[in-house]
């Protein structure tokens, strides 16, 4: 009698060959998921949204010519005569009026912003004025500037403002709104399912019964998910049963463009996560990768929905989100909307490599007194469950390489954390 457990046959895992972090980079990219549809809307809505289309000015600004502070307009060929017994005054032009004509040989007081006569092509500050007998005289020489602000001399009808992928801002709304754009088009929020698994995991904050652990992963990607741009859907936390994950995975790639899975992804007899996936008939893009922590890693496509299978350990998912899926949300959506970097870091310390996978661990980064590259000191080099160190570091350091030792001011790659 052959007994064809579905957890039995996800044991097969352990046969698979894993693959290096840089072909698992190559093949999350190119399995990224679709870019999101896009629809208008209102533009003060949009803050953290991705441009679909290219945003372009409706009209120039300004939008006529205006007076850059409060003054006297006036023409240039009567500054001599402003200057020696002055010039009449016409009606004053506030801010929000109509432009009109001013007459010739006449000044008119105006206020900053208020459109210029025709007729004027000088703002003189009321600063070097005063008025004696209904008349306007300058006391003291005019500078050189106009004082007048151009149409379109800060930004042209049909300008380019963004293009077609840019994070829209307040401060990109700011200018839009003054060029007259109202609207614009942005990529739907790219949306992801969470699944967790694991009999021994409890909900932070509910009390514990023996054997049970708080979720501390949910968190972590609750919170790195928290953006304008995407939308979590948490399915919960799904027992360690084949059937109960494999209808929580259908579930998630009938409604997510991205799903990810947390625990359950090993080769373990209890971990039900791969042998969800087979019963599903998800096709397996990889399984295992060359790195430490975080080796059961794994991609694969559920009725052509990424799924991403995520280690249950804390640090060892926090690598691979860091690694995968970051990666693949921004391919996805075509922008860069995390404030993580990657930058070289020099270490403090000698530090032996152990071989064969890329190691990540975390790092704290201090400046020397050149301010240069900064040095990157490893926090630890322990359990990938371990928390504490992660909460602590400013970024992740990646150690590999063909010699056995890295030596103190050798350059490495470090993932530094943003706000």
């Amino acid at each position: 009698m052959s007994f064809t457990s579905p957890i039995l046959a996800g044991c097969a895992v352990s046969h698979r060959q894993s693959i290096s972090v840089e072909r698992a980079l190559e093949l999350a990219t190119a399995h990224a998921p679709g870019r999101p549809l896009a629809a208008r809307a209102p533009l003060h809505s949009l803050r953290g949204r991705i441009l679909a289309e290219p945003l372009v000015a409706n009209h120039p600004v300004p939008p006529f010519a205006n007076a850059a502070m409060d003054g006297f307009a006036l023409a240039r060929d009567d500054l001599e005569q402003a200057m020696t017994i002055g010039l009449p005054l016409d009606a004053p032009i506030l801010a929000g009026s109509a432009p009109r004509v001013m007459r010739k040989g006449m000044a008119c007081p105006i206020t900053t912003g208020a459109p210029i006569p025709q007729g004027a092509d000088v703002v003189v500050e009321q600063e070097r004025c005063h008025l004696r007998e209904g008349r306007v005289v300058l006391h003291t020489a005019p500078s050189a500037k106009p004082h007048i602000r151009g149409v379109g001399e800060d930004v042209a009808a049909g300008a380019l403002l963004a293009p077609a992928g840019r994070i829209v801002t307040p401060r990109l709304a700011a200018v839009a709104s003054a060029s007259g754009t109202a609207q614009a088009s942005v990529r739907a929020p790219l949306r992801i399912a969470l699944v967790s698994t694991g009999d021994e995991i409890v909900t932070a904050g509910a009390p514990l019964r023996p054997g049970q652990i708080h979720d501390s992963v949910r968190s972590f990607l609750s919170m790195e998910l928290q953006h304008p741009s995407l939308r979590l859907i948490d399915l919960g936390v799904q027992p360690d049963q084949t059937e109960r994950v494999a209808e929580a995975l259908q579930e998630a790639a009938a409604c997510a463009d991205l799903v990810l899975t947390t625990g359950g992804a090993s080769v373990g007899r209890a971990d039900p996560v791969g042998a969800a996936l087979g019963i599903t008939g998800a096709e397996e893009i990889f399984q295992g990768v060359k790195m430490r922590p975080g080796k059961p890693l794994g991609l694969h496509l559920l009725n052509g929905v990424p799924v991403v299978t995520l280690p249950g350990n804390p640090f060892a998912a926090a690598v691979g989100y860091y690694l995968v899926v970051r990666h693949m949300i921004e391919t996805a959506l075509g922008a860069a909307i995390f404030s993580c970097e990657t930058r070289p870091a020099r270490l403090s310390a000698n530090t032996r490599i152990r071989s064969g996978n890329a190691e990540f661990v975390p790092v704290s980064l201090a400046m020397d007194q050149s301010g240069g590259t900064p040095y990157a000191t490893i926090i630890s080099r322990g359990s990938s469950a371990s928390l504490s160190p992660l909460a602590a570091a400013d970024g992740i350091a990646m150690l590999s390489g063909p010699d056995a030792m890295l030596h103190a001011g050798a350059e490495i790659p470090v993932l530094k954390f943003g706000s």
